[in-house]
């Protein structure tokens, strides 16, 4: 993968097209996490918004209270892209759930009949025990269906998309108005020039254009209010983390430079909601 990475570049000035100021790479000192998690606006990837589905009671509780203090204070914004994409993975995720929970069913226990064990004690045991587990088994199975048939009952009324439609108002999705040509564009030089984000996606049905939707909208936060971004994703590839040992470090400095142009020298960072090999989360 990071042969992929350091590939020529079709571009031989394509460092000057990621860091048109130079001076900045010296001058430019970007703020900590800790600095700017009181202050920052805070932008949600898709698969943040897809996590609740692999949690727990407690923890949707616990998102919901810090999601809350998000939007009443307007520090919360979801990408239109991330809304997209949250409604075509959503169902994948019930769709998983209700494979995990069908197949919990279990067989009845069946010992057999053997006419010679009879007169075993312990044999004459296993069968009553038999019996009752039996019971047991079909009761199981009983509840098991009652939650698959609430589960079929879903449909936009499923615990984590009632709780987004209780939070989310029009005016937490950001959704940028996006020319298609200078889209087609970016992503062209971008890939070939393996320039951050995106291009370790080109091999998905969008071609990877989801994350650099995302990024613009990232940018047009930063434009528009001149404020931090914390990205909250649990995106691990290379082409947004700068990585060693297999484990990401820092946001890739492409993407921090082209933040501070574009937002007049804030700063942008990337945290996730159920960490895995990476920083602690300032969020969850």
């Amino acid at each position: 993968m990071e042969n992929q990475d350091k590939a020529k570049k079709s571009d031989i000035l394509y460092r000057n097209y990621i860091y048109p100021h130079a001076e900045s790479i010296f001058s430019f000192n970007p703020k900590s996490i800790e600095d700017i998690k009181d202050d920052c606006i805070v932008v949600l990837d898709t698969n943040s918004l897809l996590v609740p589905y692999m949690t727990g009671k407690e923890s949707l509780e616990q998102i919901s209270k810090i999601y809350k203090l998000l939007v009443d204070s307007k520090r919360l914004v979801i990408p239109g892209q991330s809304a997209r994409e949250f409604a075509e993975h959503r169902v994948t995720k019930l769709k998983e759930l209700y494979q995990q929970v069908s197949r919990k069913k279990t067989n009845p226990a069946l010992l057999g009949s053997y006419p010679l064990l009879e007169g075993l004690v312990a044999y004459q045991k296993a069968i009553e025990f038999e019996k009752k587990l039996n019971d047991s088994i079909r009761e199981y199975n009983k509840l098991i269906d009652e939650i698959l048939d609430n589960i079929r009952q879903w449909y936009w009324n499923d615990p984590v998309s009632k709780l987004y439609s209780s939070l989310f108002a029009r005016d937490v999705v950001l959704d940028i108005k996006i020319e298609k040509e200078e889209l087609q564009k970016r992503i062209k030089d971008d890939f070939e020039n393996k320039i951050p984000p995106g291009y370790k996606d080109a091999n998905k049905p969008d071609g990877g254009v989801g994350d650099v939707i995302i990024w613009y909208t990232i940018l047009e936060l930063g434009k528009v209010y001149n404020k931090s971004v914390l990205f909250v994703s649990s995106d691990q590839k290379p082409d947004w983390w700068s990585q060693s040992e297999n484990r990401p470090l820092y946001p890739r400095y492409e993407l921090v430079e082209e933040f501070r142009r574009a937002s007049d020298g804030q700063s942008f960072h990337i945290t996730g909601l159920r960490q895995k090999n990476r920083p602690k989360t300032l969020i969850i």
